[in-house]
């Protein structure tokens, strides 16, 4: 059987894509307010059909924003249910296309059951999801929404969020996803059906036909899929490894960045950058002297190859001399091993390599996948099944396994399946497992071992703190870039969450009774009938899987008892409540007081809990669950459990003992949905005390970057902060190496001395109407940042009106999609407007005519009330005196010099920055923000004035 006779046994050559448009996300209470529909035929339109329907409420303002129908293009048509029949009667009798099939199935589903029960909606069985096809089969892509998946294919696509072109590229779309689907490897085929045992929609009856036809046919079975991106770069330098350290010639560095050498034969229209070299010499002589060095480096410098040429110089002519490099975010660190290194590798006269090392949580683990697909029946109702369908493919194509390099599993919203197939520590069978030549953990780790370069995040570098050697292995020099994050990273990573969902999970995983009874020991007791054991043997091995079980039900029940009674004790239901609150734990008895009974039920249900698993693990498991018996895994899986009840144990001990005295300890609320979840957090309140302990004494050299670090030109608060006041004076460097960049001409820093205190009630308003002459009377690409949810909302809706009047196009965050959406949006849009609160005041760079205005809305200062802030503050308070010039002047000055240097990106970037919160020049403590910006203030005390700078700079 040949391809195209493939495609016809399927009938794919004929089918309808269709699309609707909604007045919201609910399909119990919205509606439906354009349908589109296209009929494909061999590559064809065959027929379209097309209408617009009278909502029963106006169309919302949002609606009309997102696809420009209004109220007044729906008012002459028809109710929707006066087309049914026909909308029917297109759909009927072939396959039906979506993209996001569900969202659109339910609300046309729903409409029929409202307005014409008598009418036989769309089959089911007959719909496929687009959308869930690229997870499948584009696992690679940095998102599966419609426009990306249209750019990548080439298919014409100029109406966006309109039915009619929506539903015709979700049909050209799976045109060219056949050939794709036609190629995959019948394993894949069978395993795709193997999660989908049960399902009733059309992906499983699509690839059912295609496993029966695949299999009689001739055509060839292999992955079309591209390979995915490597994270072992290089070949190990041949050169012996010397005891002696050798010096690295500072000329030799210089000679590397000098016009004519060889980063300029590398880097097409290269152009020497003093700063750069600059700080290519310091970072050189931190190496070769065994020395700290402290450094900012501003916007433009070109940080990353400042550190990483003198280091590879470093580690090349140091054999075993491994450095490692941290970063914060994905970005720079894809940007370090995806762009950087590939480039010097090219061009660095001695060969090195290089490795991109994640913790083990990120890597999936061989073993346990086969294992979880074995028993997924058991374990897996069929909604968390369906969530594998995107590995399925990616796991025979990647070549590191980390989850994080697919984009069609949502780690974060599927931890609890990612957490059963994941590389975890007990479970790991090192040589014994029968993946150990291709385990992705355990090549990456051996590649990291010998590598000469180790590029890390700083999650990992914090995490791996207590068991220093044992995931990223010896080394002697550091390099953090991104340093400004440091303590908020080790915070989090050296402090402690316990929240009800982590022993729900758990529980969850052991076993479940509903909505249908599954989980391990479901698995463990299958496996147990097939086992020949002795009748006794298997009445008492019945027995202990029946009293796992109750203890797992129990877990479930006590941690919902413990949070519940937190919730009830800690914070009032009729409150007038934010999205997420916090109380502070003062005493290290108090928790124990408010919720004794339940934390002591829990406590007592984790060692009961403990015990038996190990009594049954050593009566029983190790041996009838073990290697020569049906699954070889679930010992292992066994043991990780028991890893897991220790972790969630040793946890509820920190809170039953806090120590309050050196950890800020709170319980915190957070509206989840329609529910609340009550998280308890334990925080070490010095972080640097931890730094000066577990990490600087164990390298010899370290590099602390970032393009904002300094406070009024100085480093004392991030050195005091990070414990590098305990490093022997003489070998702590510092410097500032400043941006090429001429504020002066490309900057206008204005501050309104007009307004009202941020603090006072009529702040908002008196905002909300600046900004909205600002941005009418200037439509240029501008950036809002504020520092709290709370204002941005109450603007957004104030100013609204006027944008909306003129064209101008608004995206809030919270607002108006995700943050990786509306900051495409605004990158797309040079008159629009984004308003954005703190992931916004960093990590963002839009050069050019899509941001000309940046408008800061107050000073960042930290909240004094949270937990943590006010921790550290009162600590300080002791120590030193003011708290306020101590530690919330100069945390905030570092943040805003972060939102200041979202304007100017590039040598040609020019614009505006205005900054409405006057308190920085009518304070004391306001000359220590201007002293730290690379440009001078120029006040306006009216309106008046402050349009008449606008004007002259925008029309010069």
């Amino acid at each position: 059987m040949q391809a195209h006779e493939l495609v016809e046994s399927l009938s794919l050559d004929s089918f309808t894509a269709f699309d609707v448009e909604t007045t919201g996300l609910d399909s119990e209470k919205d509606e439906i307010i354009e349908i589109g529909m296209v009929w494909l035929k061999s590559g064809q339109v065959a027929e379209s059909y097309q209408s617009l329907f009278k909502p029963s409420a106006p169309v919302p303002p949002q609606i009309t924003k997102l696809t420009g129908i209004r109220d007044a293009d729906c008012e002459q048509q028809p109710p929707i249910s006066q087309k049914l029949p026909e909308i029917l009667d297109f759909l009927n009798g072939r396959w039906i296309v979506a993209h996001h099939a569900d969202f659109d199935y339910r609300f046309l589903s729903r409409a029929v059951q409202r307005f014409n029960p008598d009418l036989t909606g769309p089959s089911y069985s007959k719909v496929i999801d687009t959308l869930e096809l690229c997870r499948i089969l584009l696992p690679y892509l940095s998102n599966h929404r419609l426009d990306t998946l249209t750019d990548t294919f080439g298919i014409p696509f100029p109406t966006r969020h309109r039915a009619l072109a929506d539903a015709e590229a979700a049909g050209r779309l799976f045109d060219k996803l056949v050939p794709l689907i036609l190629e995959l490897d019948i394993d894949a085929i069978r395993t795709i059906n193997r999660i989908l045992n049960g399902a009733s929609d059309g992906l499983r009856l699509f690839f059912g036909q295609m496993e029966v036809l695949k299999t009689k046919s001739r055509l060839p079975h292999r992955n079309p899929i591209q390979t995915g991106p490597p994270n072992i770069l290089g070949r190990k330098s041949a050169a012996v490894p010397s005891e002696d350290v050798q010096r690295v010639p500072l000329a030799e560095v210089t000679d590397f960045f000098a016009a004519g050498g060889i980063l300029s034969g590398a880097l097409s229209k290269y152009e020497p950058r003093k700063p750069q070299m600059d700080m290519a010499k310091w970072v050189t002589r931190a190496l070769n002297e065994d020395a700290f060095l402290v450094a900012e480096a501003g916007t433009g410098v070109g940080k990353t190859l400042a550190y990483l040429i003198p280091t590879l110089f470093w580690v090349i002519r140091n054999p075993g001399q491994k450095s490692v490099v941290s970063t914060h975010t994905r970005t720079l660190q894809d940007q370090l091993f995806y762009k950087d290194l590939p480039l010097l590798e090219k061009c660095f006269p001695d060969s090195f390599s290089a490795v991109l090392l994640k913790g083990r949580s990120n890597y999936l683990c061989l073993a346990r996948w086969e294992n979880l697909l074995r028993h997924s029946d058991e374990r897996l109702i069929l909604e968390q099944r369906r969530k594998l369908l995107p590995l399925v493919v990616w796991m025979s194509s990647t070549r590191t396994g980390d989850i994080e390099e697919n984009s069609g599993f949502s780690r974060e919203s599927n931890e609890d399946i990612w957490s059963q197939i994941n590389c975890e520590t007990r479970h790991c069978r090192n040589r014994e497992c029968p993946h150990e030549t291709r385990c992705f953990l355990q090549n990456v780790r051996k590649a990291s071992r010998s590598a000469d370069i180790v590029v890390v995040n700083h999650s990992l570098l914090f995490s791996t703190l207590s068991g220093f050697q044992s995931m990223l292995g010896e080394y002697k020099t550091l390099i953090v870039d991104e340093a400004h994050q440091i303590e908020k990273t080790a915070s989090q990573y050296l402090g402690i969450k316990l929240g009800a969902k982590g022993f729900s999970e758990t529980g969850h995983w052991i076993y479940h009774a509903k909505p249908v009874e599954g989980g391990l020991l479901v698995s463990m007791a299958n496996t147990m009938k097939s086992a020949r054991i002795d009748r006794s043997v298997r009445i008492q091995t019945g027995q202990a899987i029946h009293r796992l079980k109750s203890l797992a039900l129990e877990l479930h029940q006590a941690a919902d008892a413990l949070f519940k009674s937190l919730d009830r004790q800690f914070f009032q239901v009729d409150q007038e409540k934010p999205d997420r609150w916090k109380v502070r734990i003062r005493d290290n008895g108090e928790l124990l007081r408010v919720a004794a009974p339940e934390m002591t039920r829990l406590d007592e249900t984790l060692v009961q809990s403990k015990q038996e698993w190990t009594g049954f693990m050593d009566s029983f498991g190790r041996g009838m669950f073990s290697d020569g018996h049906e699954n070889p895994e679930t010992s292992r899986e066994m043991e990780s459990v028991l890893e897991k009840l220790g972790g969630l144990h040793q946890n509820l001990q920190s809170f039953l003992h806090p120590d309050c005295a050196n950890h800020a300890v709170w319980v915190e609320c957070a509206e989840r949905g329609s529910g609340r979840e009550i998280t308890l957090c334990s925080v070490p309140i010095d972080v640097g005390d931890l730094l000066a302990q577990c990490l600087y004494p164990r390298i010899q050299r370290g590099i602390f970057t970032s393009a904002t670090l300094a406070v009024g030109e100085r480093f004392d608060h991030v050195i005091h902060r990070w414990g590098l006041n305990r490093v022997e004076p003489d070998r702590m460097l510092t410097r500032i190496f400043g941006s090429p960049f001429d504020y002066g001409e490309q900057v206008l820093f204005l501050i309104p001395t007009f307004l009202s205190n941020p603090k006072e009630e009529g702040f908002a308003k008196e905002l909300s109407d600046l900004l909205s002459r600002v941005m009418v009377s200037h439509p240029k690409g501008t950036l809002v940042l504020f520092t709290s949810h709370g204002m941005l909302k109450q603007v957004y809706h104030s100013v609204q009106p006027a944008l909306d009047e003129k064209g101008i196009r608004m995206l809030g965050q919270g607002i108006d999609g995700s943050r990786t959406s509306i900051l495409r949006m605004f990158q797309q849009d040079v008159r629009s407007v984004l308003f954005g609160t703190s992931s916004f005041w960093e990590g963002v760079d839009v050069p050019g005519q899509a941001l000309e205005l940046l408008i800061i809305t107050r000073i960042p200062f930290d909240v004094p009330t949270e937990p943590l802030i006010e921790a550290r503050m009162e600590r300080i308070q002791q120590e030193k005196g003011s708290s306020f010039f101590h530690y919330a002047v100069p945390e905030a000055i570092v943040r805003f010099r972060q939102g200041f240097g979202r304007l100017i990106r590039t040598c040609e970037d020019r614009g505006v920055i205005l900054m409405t919160d006057h308190r920085m020049v009518q304070t004391a403590y306001g000359s220590l923000f201007l002293n730290s910006l690379p440009v001078e203030a120029k006040l306006c005390k009216s309106e008046t004035e402050l349009l008449s700078h606008l004007d002259q700079w925008f029309s010069s």
